[in-house]
This record gives structure tokens, C-alpha cells and sequence, in this order.
């Protein structure tokens, strides 16, 4: 995963491997603190369900709209993937330590071309993160 701003400056570059390592391959000075590094790899893993436990979720269903929620237990984590109950699409993702809500990813897109947005907010830090999928056209291009 390489993040990049909107006029094309590279913060990092991270590898997210299947055995829920990360290997990170470039880092922007400025950013180089391991507790930024260790969130930054919480948040996209949590997205990518990357760091999930090898047992079975507990499947809830939401009090007023009747989406399933897929709750994963990690340690003292917990999981929280909300799926609308008409498409069944993930629409929101929590992760709670405890009785403390930490940090909550909302996903964005249409049917068609899937999820193109993220939005990650953390309850007890001012970060937020905004990810957004470059558009790549290649109709010019002959392979």
C-alpha cells in the first residue's frame, strides 16, 4: 500500500503480508515514530481485515436497521464490521479496547465499482485519515 498526497508527494509505502506482518519499505521522515507507525498499521489492518483472529465471529444484528455486524475478538479488542442488510456491504468498520470506542473507518463507493473511499477517524486522538482510490485511465496505452 503506497500513500501518496493529492499532488503526488509519497508518505510511505507498507506491505501487508498474509501472516499479519507489515514490512514497511518507505517512510517520510517526519513521520518516522513508532507509535504514528504502529496506528497507521492498526488502521489499514483493520480495514483489511488483516490482523483478524483465527476464530469465528460473533454475527449481531443492528437494533434499528437489522444489519449484521461481525464482531471479532482480539485480546482485548474487539472488531466491529457493520454489512448493509439489503446488499450486504461493509459500510463501517469499529474497533473498541475494552468499554473505549478507538477507532472507526467508514467505507464509501456504489455496487459498481465497489468500495473507492475511506475514512478513518480515531475517538481519543486528533487523526483522521482520508483515502481515496486513484483513477487510473489507460486507454492510450498498447501492451
Amino acid at each position: 500500500m503506497v500513500f501518496i498526497t493529492e499532488v503526488g508527494l509519497k508518505i510511505f509505502d507498507m506491505e501487508f503480508l498474509p501472516d499479519k506482518q507489515v514490512k514497511v519499505h518507505y517512510l517520510m521522515d517526519a513521520m518516522n515514530k513508532k507509535a504514528l507507525i504502529k496506528t497507521l498499521t492498526n488502521d489499514i489492518s483493520l480495514v483489511l481485515m488483516n490482523r483478524l483472529s483465527d476464530g469465528q465471529p460473533d454475527v449481531l444484528r443492528h437494533r434499528n436497521s437489522q444489519d449484521i455486524i461481525y464482531r471479532y475478538r482480539d485480546k482485548s479488542r474487539k472488531s466491529f464490521y457493520h454489512l448493509n442488510e439489503v446488499n450486504d456491504r461493509p459500510y463501517q468498520v469499529k474497533q473498541t479496547a475494552g468499554i473505549i470506542n478507538k477507532v472507526k473507518a467508514e467505507l464509501y463507493g456504489n455496487p459498481a465499482s465497489g468500495i473507492d473511499s475511506v475514512k478513518i477517524t480515531h475517538y481519543n486522538l486528533r487523526l483522521s485519515i482520508n483515502l481515496y482510490r486513484i483513477i487510473e485511465v489507460t486507454n492510450d496505452v498498447a501492451e
